[in-house]
């Protein structure tokens, strides 16, 4: 397991690929709950992005980010 960040998930500057729908984490692999709203997530780890059809790092971002969580 590489470093981990933490971020907001509910804040506009944490809409990172790593919580996108579109990013092929399927198990959830890359991301681990912290405490309330705050998650780790593996930046440099890269899975294939449904919408964009390319692979893509987890601290990266884009127009079509809809997040994975209510």
């Amino acid at each position: 397991m590489q470093s981990m960040f933490t971020a907001d998930i509910h804040r506009l500057t944490s809409r990172h690929c790593a919580f996108c729908k579109y990013w092929n984490d399927r198990q959830d692999t890359h991301i681990k709950h912290k405490i309330h709203d705050i998650w780790y997530y593996e930046p440099y780890v890269r899975e294939y992005c449904n919408k964009k059809r390319l692979d893509t790092k987890g601290i990266g971002c884009c127009q079509y980010f809809e997040s994975k969580f209510p």
